[in-house]
C-alpha cells in the first residue's frame, strides 16, 4: 500500500514503460487519508472552474491534483502535442467525464460519459479528448492524475459549438 506522494512517484518513476495499464494498477495501491485529502481544498476554490495542482514531475511524467467545487470542470480539451495519457483516481466525490471524437468538420461529436465515485481508477488513453468535472450535489470533489509524458500545448473546443477555439 503506497501512502504518500513521494512512494507513488517513486513507484511511477522505477516502471520501465508508463502507460495506462501499470499507472492504473500503481493508483490502484495509493490510499492516502481524508485528513491529507481535506487540507488540499483551497479555503476559497473557483466558483466554476476547477484547482490543478502539479505534486511532482518526474522524468516521464507528472502528478496533479484537481480540486473540483460543485459546478467546477474543465473546458473541452485533449493533452497536447505531447499525446500525454495516464490515469486518474477520484480520492473524494463524483466525477464526470464527457468523452468526444472528432467529427469530419473539425467539430466534435459527444461520445460517451461517466460518472466515477471515490476510489474509482478513470483510464486516460492517448488521444482522448474530453471535459471533465464535479457530478452535480454534494462535497468538494478531489482527484489524482498522473500523465505521462507532461501535458503539454492542449487544444481547447468550444462547449457549446464543438468547434475548436485558436490557442
Amino acid at each position: 500500500m503506497l501512502t504518500s506522494i513521494e512512494q507513488l512517484a517513486a513507484n511511477i518513476e522505477a516502471l520501465d514503460t508508463i502507460g495506462s495499464s501499470p499507472l492504473q494498477r500503481i493508483l490502484a495501491d495509493f490510499d492516502v487519508d481524508d485528513a491529507w485529502v481535506a487540507s488540499q481544498i483551497p479555503a476559497n476554490p473557483p466558483p466554476r472552474g476547477y484547482c490543478r495542482t502539479v505534486l511532482c514531475a518526474g522524468s516521464n511524467f507528472e502528478l496533479v491534483l484537481a480540486v473540483w467545487p460543485r459546478r467546477g470542470r474543465t473546458a473541452i480539451h485533449d493533452h497536447g502535442q505531447s499525446h500525454s495519457g495516464g490515469a486518474a483516481l477520484v480520492l473524494r466525490g463524483n466525477l464526470f467525464n464527457q468523452t468526444y471524437q472528432l467529427s469530419p468538420d473539425g467539430g466534435l461529436a459527444p461520445a460517451s460519459r461517466w460518472v466515477h465515485s471515490a476510489r474509482e481508477i478513470i483510464p486516460i488513453p492517448k488521444g482522448l479528448i474530453h471535459a471533465m468535472g464535479h457530478n452535480a450535489g454534494g462535497e468538494t470533489a478531489v482527484s489524482l492524475h498522473v500523465y505521462s509524458p507532461a501535458i503539454v500545448n492542449p487544444s481547447y473546443w468550444d462547449s457549446k459549438t464543438l468547434l475548436p477555439l485558436a490557442n
